[in-house]
């Protein structure tokens, strides 16, 4: 049973780090959380705070620009 556990724990968080930051973040904060999450679950996503991959800043940059319909990310966070 306890295999079984550590199984869809480590399941649980691979899902999380597949969905992007945001899912990472949520995992973060429920790896805190004891009312919610068994203690071997817990263990699991206490990972996703310190074996995260990382994230391509060019992806970032590209995904604000479509988003805010600009040219350049630097033409709202650049320096003046």
């Amino acid at each position: 049973r306890e295999r079984r556990e550590v199984e869809r724990a480590a399941q649980l968080r691979k899902v999380l780090t597949r969905l992007g930051p945001a899912y990472i973040k949520l995992g973060q904060a429920l790896s805190i959380r004891p009312d919610l999450l068994s203690p071997v679950a817990m263990v699991e996503l206490q990972k996703l705070c310190d074996k995260v991959p990382s994230f391509d800043s060019k992806v970032a940059y590209q995904v604000i620009c479509d988003e805010l319909g600009i040219g350049s990310a630097y033409d709202v966070f650049g320096e003046n």
